[in-house]
């Protein structure tokens, strides 16, 4: 018989095998996961099949001690609801504990968004191609961060000027005006394929050191040519040579496999933290406190403004239900004074 913090951890790697099964996003996964993790560490050597309402209930009261947004609590509780009807579905119980409580409804907010000219400054901000890019695919298609993520060289079609992608509402295309064509073309350069956009590290190097023996030690990795796999190489020149340093370069770089010192380019996504931090860094610049997700919400504000039908508006942003446009395309309030001057029968007066 399992001890219960063993049957917990033995269900959890079985959910998180369900959810990739059933072709969860990785981001989705790793949401659930977390969340059942914590869980069962908070249940110690209680089974998760013998939870009651009662201890669901301690645990989103512990997670409310730590003031976490109020968005976080209903997301803790529908995680766990899903995670029970696993457990259903495998026969190990009859009733789903989570289901029995009802999490608080939240107060709808439409995130902000910038101005037309805070977001010249931003793209005037971008250092090189690759954060233009980043700028310039995020705030003119309107995609979310995590198709952005997801996009890959062979999915782009410069001539269509469109990408295909995949998000949480499946695969389609976002759009893009003849400029970010321009930019993309530049960025891409000679890949053909392999993820879109790839991390910012600068090329490795080769930087001898002294060793304590004043001789030279030098420390590289290699890649192979999957990406998956590498090694760390460190490679030694004695002091009885007398080498400089741009000497002992020369010596490590024939010692080295130079083509495997090169970073594989778009075999791996980009991380999110890496993807907000690259907007984070380009807005502290001009004085803009920026996430990646402001830009689609940009996207939608600047295009009601110019007279965009919320329908086709729609689309674009990939919503399933116009409701959920209308929330989070808001149009500015100077749309709504011009409206209200240009339509009543006053205004004009």
């Amino acid at each position: 018989m399992h001890s219960g913090k063993a049957f917990n951890i033995e269900v959890a790697a079985r959910y998180s095998r369900w959810l990739a099964a059933q072709r969860y996003s990785p981001v989705t996964q790793g949401i659930y996961c977390r969340c059942v993790r914590n869980f069962c560490v908070f249940l110690g050597d209680l089974r998760a099949t013998e939870c009651t309402p009662f201890e669901v209930q301690e645990y989103l009261v512990q997670i409310t001690q730590r003031r976490p947004a109020e968005s976080v609590l209903n997301a803790e509780l529908y995680a766990l609801r899903v995670f029970y009807d696993f457990l259903t579905l495998g026969h190990l119980i009859i009733w789903s504990p989570p289901r029995l409580l009802k999490g608080r409804a939240l107060r709808k907010r439409v995130p902000r968004s910038l101005s037309e000219a805070q977001m010249r400054r931003l793209l005037s901000a971008a250092k090189n191609t690759r954060e233009r890019a980043i700028l310039e695919v995020l705030y003119e298609t309107g995609c979310r961060t995590g198709e952005l993520r997801s996009m890959k060289v062979e999915d782009v079609d410069l001539s269509a000027r469109r990408i295909r992608v995949k998000g949480k509402t499946g695969t389609r295309y976002v759009h893009f005006v003849r400029q970010v064509a321009t930019t993309l073309r530049k960025y891409i350069g000679g890949r053909q394929v392999g993820y879109l956009f790839v991390d910012g590290k600068p090329p490795q190097r080769l930087r001898p050191r002294r060793d304590h023996g004043c001789g030279w030690s030098c420390r590289w990795i290699e890649y192979d040519p999957s990406g998956k796999g590498f090694k760390a190489v460190r490679r030694y020149v004695r002091k009885s040579e007398e080498l400089t340093y741009q000497e002992a370069v020369i010596r490590f770089s024939k010692l080295a496999n130079l083509p495997a010192l090169a970073r594989p380019r778009g075999l791996k996504q980009l991380k999110m933290g890496a993807l907000t931090l690259t907007v984070q860094k380009i807005g502290m610049r001009i004085g803009l406190r920026v996430h990646p997700g402001i830009l689609r919400h940009t996207f939608a504000t600047h295009l009601l403004d110019h007279g965009a039908d919320v329908t086709v508006l729609k689309e674009l942003l990939g919503h399933t239900k116009l409701d959920t446009t209308n929330l989070y395309a808001q149009i500015s309030r100077p749309k709504l004074r011009v409206t209200l001057d240009r339509c009543h029968p006053l205004g004009n007066s």
